[in-house]
């Protein structure tokens, strides 16, 4: 074979292996861990009680006296606390005097002292003692009003106090948020050409290491973890409430900055996750997050621009060298 014929099929190789390398699109998927450790979590509820002791003596001229409790805030569980009043009421006296015992509300204390229609917490009349124990879960005064009124008119009882107020509340460190990677919030992610942008998918796994259940979201941002009490939030991308352990995949938008001789920087969109123990106990969990995108392999790519440019060098030197030849 001629040495311009070996020649003009190297270079025609080489040609061919440079457009392969230009236009053919390998596809290589990329997974990136994000998280793998252990989170402890405190208890999902802890309480804070008020003890009292107050003795009523209804004042001549006057039906009834009152003990006031003031609350800060309660309601029903799952939007944060409750509260608990229990007492007794005994009457002092010897003999012992009957009495009328209501618990009110700021409302319908004053519809009660104003003789209308009310609808009380706890009322109980002709007793000379009593145990009271509520659970006020939905109930919004700001005071409550223990009342206690003169059972037979002009006999004023002497009743005795004792109880305790307990606000129940949802303990902030029984919720642990998570970044993922350089998580990204609303805004954040810079206008910056180098950014190349891909649909993902985000492997999230959670396990409980002991007794106990857990709820977990992924989020779009931290505040947001806030309001999970309260329920599914409106921007979660994925939420799973009261399970033991947890295994899911969930759709994300993967930004990723490569720079020559250094890690890779990545921003993931929805890029928190929330993990809140909703059992009584300390509860430790195991957490496992990674992010997968599908991407060209420019290795291939660029092994073969090499082979097709070392072989279209090789033909061209050999076809100048026969033609030098050929001259000569």
């Amino acid at each position: 074979m001629r040495r311009s014929n070996v020649a003009y099929a190297l270079m025609a190789v080489g040609v061919v292996l440079l457009l392969s390398a230009l236009f053919v699109d390998v596809r290589t998927t990329m997974t990136v861990a994000l998280v793998d450790e252990v989170v402890s979590l405190e208890p999902a509820w802890f309480s804070e009680t008020w003890p009292f002791e107050e003795v009523l003596l209804i004042e001549e001229g006057r039906t009834y006296a009152v003990f006031n409790l003031t609350v800060e805030y309660y309601g029903p569980p799952e939007e944060g606390g409750n509260v608990t009043l229990s007492f007794t009421a005994t009457e002092t006296s010897m003999p012992r005097r009957p009495f009328n015992l209501y618990v009110l509300d700021d409302a319908d204390f004053l519809l009660w002292s104003l003789g209308k229609e009310y609808e009380p917490l706890y009322e109980v009349r002709g007793t000379t003692e009593c145990h009271v124990e509520l659970g006020l879960e939905g109930t919004y005064a700001e005071e409550l009003h223990i009342v206690v009124e003169e059972h037979e008119e002009g006999v004023k009882p002497c009743v005795k106090l004792e109880g305790e107020l307990a606000h129940v509340l949802r303990n902030p460190g029984s919720v642990c948020v998570l970044s993922l990677g350089y998580a990204s919030q609303e805004g954040v992610i810079p206008t910056c050409i180098n950014f190349k942008s891909y649909e993902g998918v985000i492997h999230v796994e959670a396990r409980a290491l002991g007794p106990g259940e857990l709820d977990l979201y992924v989020l779009e941002s931290p505040e947001e973890a806030y309001d999970i009490s309260r329920g599914l939030p409106s921007r979660a991308a994925y939420g799973v409430r009261g399970v033991g352990e947890v295994s899911a995949d969930i759709p994300c938008r993967i930004y990723v900055l490569a720079l020559p001789f250094m890690p890779s920087f990545y921003i993931i969109s929805p890029g928190f996750i929330a993990i809140q123990n909703v059992s009584g106990e300390k509860l430790c969990v195991k957490v496992f997050a990674s992010a997968s995108y599908t991407t060209r392999n420019l290795a291939i790519n660029m092994a073969l621009g090499i082979a097709g440019a070392t072989m279209l060098i090789i033909g061209l030197a050999i076809f100048l060298l026969a033609r030098g030849k050929a001259a000569a």
